[in-house]
């Protein structure tokens, strides 16, 4: 717990810092959530259905450190350097990923085939659908990369299993030089070996110096943890720093906020929120969207019933003289990594969720229906305990999905979100930010009493109010049947 101020034999962090800056660095070495002068909160923190969590945290912390370092008059914003080891691994190579600014890195004891790492910091809702942190690692390429391993952890075989594999990566680059795998007779550690590797590697990477193994770590006097730490009984926290319910409700706000800045009034913030959101509905619920079937006579008119009580589903789609579709539990689909309690303990950083295999059902049978290359043809009915994965479809289906007219029973709607274990729905606006995308057809909500406003004006907006009809009553078989025959 004591973070950065940590001083051992095996992973003396203020050692680190003072040989980096005796080596012409500016070393700036922030805490992870929970540890040393990061009190505020403790290490965890989520909030799944708004897409919050501990990873999430973090990683946005390591992007405002970035900002401030690079902002900084004695820095070179061009070579800047990152290392850390075990979740400040992870934290480097996840970095290394998505912000270029980041010029070299150096993930201590992280990288592996099979363990991903076992703390929330670590994993995040989606993070590894068909991915796992090797790849992510060898998304660093062509920036400089430096793979420190050690035999007494699950880096034990990176110098025959992982670190050839990221090799290739950077040989197909053409920059064979910028990646190095080492590894040490250690256990899980960042000890005084590693440091000397990645001093060398920074050295060589961000000031032009020569390769070289290792550079000496000179003595470094032991340094009063008091003088290490920020809050202290003289200097305390600020009074308005915010407690984990705090920020919850904080970032709850500016969701919300958010999502009321892109409300569509008209065809340019309709555009806008459609440029923003489709993208953004297809990362939280991925699933695969398929080509539609070729043009046949078969398909026209075709009617499909979502359901999920089998018996309920074929009664109203023999009423109405359509294919019923009952929705029902998948099998676990392969994974690109992660040992069997990392999978069991993160199953959304894994596999995809229920609700995206069920929006995906729906996509599946819409596109054996749908008639390529004519008029919309197929009209689509989500029974109450469907709803969500038939708006999610819609949602996220895309244009070569056609339907002419959905009917939505929205009297299961609440209850459908508050028991999903799915993340992130209330992130994106829920389902009324996925109706809002006003996909094409006609849409029928019928069923529920809902402030159907801000739908309504989305379809204003796209010059197709007619197009919604929104129906506190439930509607009868007949009803729909009369819909569905206009």
């Amino acid at each position: 717990k004591e973070g950065r101020c940590t001083q051992t034999k095996d992973g003396n962090l203020p050692a680190r810092g003072i040989t980096f800056a005796r080596l012409g660095f500016v070393c700036f070495m922030y805490d992870m959530v929970g540890y040393a002068d990061f009190k505020q909160l403790p290490h965890k923190f989520q909030d799944p259905a708004y897409g919050q969590g501990l990873f999430g945290l973090q990683t946005w912390n390591s992007l405002r450190a970035v900002d401030f370092i690079a902002g900084l008059p004695d820095v070179d914003p061009k070579r800047i350097g990152c290392t850390g080891a075990s979740g400040g691994g992870t934290q480097t190579f996840i970095l290394s990923a998505i912000d270029d600014r980041i010029a070299c890195a150096a993930p201590v004891n992280m990288v592996a085939a099979e363990f991903q790492g076992g703390c929330s910091c670590e994993n995040a809702p989606f993070l590894r659908l068909g991915l796992n942190n090797v790849e992510i690692a060898a998304a660093t390429a062509p920036r400089p990369l430096l793979l420190i391993a050690a035999t007494g952890d699950w880096t034990k075989h990176t110098p025959t299993l992982e670190g050839p594999v990221v090799a290739k990566t950077f040989e197909a680059l053409g920059v064979k030089e910028k990646f190095r795998a080492v590894q040490f007779d250690a256990p899980h550690n960042y000890n005084q070996d590693s440091r000397e590797a990645v001093y060398a590697w920074f050295v060589r990477w961000l000031q032009n110096g020569p390769d070289q193994p290792k550079l000496a770590e000179p003595p470094v006097p032991a340094v009063r943890v008091q003088d290490l730490t920020v809050w202290t009984d003289d200097h305390k926290v600020p009074a308005n720093a915010v407690n984990a319910d705090g920020l919850q409700t904080l970032l709850r706000e500016k969701i919300a906020a958010q999502l009321a800045s892109l409300q569509p009034k008209d065809a340019a913030s309709l555009k806008k929120y459609r440029d923003l959101m489709e993208p953004a509905w297809r990362v939280m619920v991925p699933a695969k969207t398929p080509t539609p079937a070729p043009a046949g006579a078969a398909a026209q008119g075709a009617i499909l019933v979502v359901g999920t009580k089998a018996e309920e589903t074929a009664a109203l789609a023999a009423a109405l003289q359509g294919t019923a579709l009952v929705l029902g539990t998948h099998e676990q689909e392969p994974t690109a990594g992660g040992d069997a309690n990392q999978r069991k303990g993160y199953p959304t950083t894994f596999y995809r969720t229920e609700l995206t295999r069920q929006t995906e059902d729906i996509l599946t049978e819409l596109g054996k229906l749908a008639s390529k290359g004519r008029p919309p043809a197929v009209q689509l009915v989500g029974m109450a305990d469907a709803a969500l994965p038939v708006l999610l479809a819609r949602a996220v289906g895309g244009p070569s999905i056609q339907v002419s007219r959905t009917i939505v029973d929205l009297s299961a709607i609440d209850a459908a979100l508050e028991s999903s274990t799915h993340p992130g729905l209330l992130r994106l606006g829920g389902w009324q930010g996925a109706a809002m995308l006003t996909p094409a057809g006609l849409t029928v909500f019928h069923g529920k009493k809902v402030d159907a406003e801000p739908i309504r004006t989305a379809y204003k907006a796209a010059a197709r109010e007619g197009a919604l009809t929104v129906s506190e009553e439930p509607w009868s078989r007949e009803r729909i049947a009369e819909e569905l025959a206009r």
